[in-house]
């Protein structure tokens, strides 16, 4: 579900992390741990449901933003 919900064109995540999480705003575990200061899929979860998407935050409620957060964790290194 996650993977779904990160490839939604509504949250925007592809159009600026890109489908591997190489777009134009890079994910990593390094990357999002000095951009978010998140350091597991718990604080990154909340990092995404209270910023993202840019200029449309709260589209992805907790539950979303949780999914979304897990996939992100487990797939990009």
């Amino acid at each position: 579900q996650g993977k779904a919900l990160y490839e939604t064109p509504a949250f925007g995540c592809v159009d600026c992390h890109g489908a591997d999480g190489k777009g134009e705003t890079t994910l990593s575990k390094t990357v999002i741990a000095k951009k978010s200061r998140s350091r597991n899929a718990g604080t990154l979860s909340t990092y995404i449901s209270t910023t993202m998407p840019v200029g449309d935050v709260g589209v992805c409620n907790k539950a979303c933003a949780d999914k979304i957060a897990r996939y992100i964790w487990t797939t990009f290194p």
